[in-house]
């Protein structure tokens, strides 16, 4: 696979549950808004057995959906990677092979989206139904005693599930993390661990004793200097051992090749590589900053979060009927348009296109909303679209 070819699965794989994430926020805050509006302890008493009860069926029903969705993406995930490879596949050991990881992976996603976690006013991470009962008892709570006025109260009980989202917890450190970041780097972990298998399937059938490393712009600097360079079997297994981020995982875009060594001859020109070192360091200047061109891929990435989570506190606003909607929404229209102008600066500077994989994954979100992209991706955007419309 490309850089590009990763990039678009690690979107598509990030956006793969935001359905749940947005039904659950919208369900709890149109809960809490309704617990805080009561004065009475008996009235409420009644009202949040109820509540808990229609919450965990509202939970458990966003969750089946978004598992239907989660398998079918996936499938269609790893589907994309086999039919991207070379493999030599006379005995189908590849459609074995992703059918296998494709079982596994859509196994470990259900495992996720079955144990979710959220944040509570007092700030813990709790599981969800737990959360959901925290969040309206503050707002009962607040309000009653007159601690707080009730949009007050709402907004406190609200914002953290909003900001914070949907968890899981790391079984080996034990920390919270967004379910929609669980889930994609299981996924990618994954579809790495195929292509990582159909390439050694095609090193052993080619009779194969080396590797090439892919190159691409806007690298990182912990892999540029081993970009686009060939090395034997053995030095390439040190190597890669050696590396924090091994290829192909943790969000690296590059791919090992085999190669047989005095054979093949290199894919890119000791100038093409410094081309892409110079480009990357070159960088872009914006609002009197300079970036790296990997860097800058880094910004545009923690913009695209920050949309994500001001549209998230948008969905508990309007379910509220809080007096921040504007103020959100306005929000929003000026982070998307900084995202604009630092997307449109940062693709615009050089005469090659820089931030490859940066804009490659603009592509996806824009196809997500309707915008035309290749005929693969956007067989997986309109997969998105369907399902999301089935959600909703």
């Amino acid at each position: 696979m490309t850089a590009e070819q990763r990039a678009g699965l690690s979107d598509a794989a990030l956006a793969m549950t935001q359905p749940c994430i947005d039904e659950l926020i919208k369900d709890i805050s149109r809960r809490v808004q309704k617990a805080g509006a009561i004065t009475d302890t008996a009235e409420y008493q009644i009202y949040r057995a109820q509540a808990l009860g229609e919450g965990k069926k509202a939970i458990e029903q966003a969750v089946s959906k978004q598992i239907g969705i989660s398998e079918e993406v996936i499938a269609s995930l790893f589907e994309y990677v086999a039919d991207k490879s070379l493999s030599l596949d006379e005995n189908g050991s590849l459609k074995r092979m992703t059918e296998a990881y494709t079982r596994m992976t859509q196994s470990k996603t259900r495992e996720l989206l079955r144990d979710l976690w959220a944040d509570t006013p007092e700030g813990k991470v709790q599981p969800l139904q737990t959360a959901y009962a925290r969040a309206m008892d503050f707002a009962f709570r607040q309000v009653a005693t007159g601690t707080l006025d009730l949009n007050t109260a709402i907004r406190r009980a609200v914002t953290p599930l909003a900001k914070r989202g949907l968890r899981t917890i790391e079984q080996k450190s034990g920390r919270s993390v967004g379910i929609e970041y669980a889930c994609r780097r299981y996924i990618m972990d994954q579809l790495g661990q195929l292509d990582d298998e159909i390439q050694h399937a095609d090193h052993d059938a080619l009779g194969c004793d080396g590797w090439e490393i892919s190159a691409h712009a806007a690298c990182a600097p912990d892999h540029e200097p081993i970009q686009g360079r060939q090395y034997g079997d053995a030095e390439f297994e040190k190597l890669n051992n050696s590396l924090q981020r091994r290829i192909g995982h943790l969000n690296c875009g590059h791919t090992a090749n085999p190669i047989i060594l005095g054979v093949n001859a290199p894919q890119y020109t000791e100038a093409q590589l410094q081309k892409f070192k110079d480009d990357n360091e070159r960088g872009v200047v914006y609002n009197g900053y300079r970036y790296t061109l990997y860097e800058a891929g880094q910004e545009q990435s923690r913009i695209e979060n920050g949309i994500r989570l001001i549209k998230r506190q948008i969905l508990a606003d309007e379910e509220t009927e809080s007096p921040d909607l504007q103020k959100h929404q306005i929000k929003l229209r000026v982070v998307q348009a900084e995202y604009a102008r630092f997307e449109s600066k940062a693709c615009g500077v050089t005469e090659i296109a820089v931030l490859h994989v940066q804009f490659q994954r603009v592509e996806v979100h824009y196809q997500l909303n309707g915008t035309h992209m290749t005929d693969h991706y956007l067989c997986l955007s309109q997969l998105h679209i369907f399902n999301l419309q089935i959600i909703n």
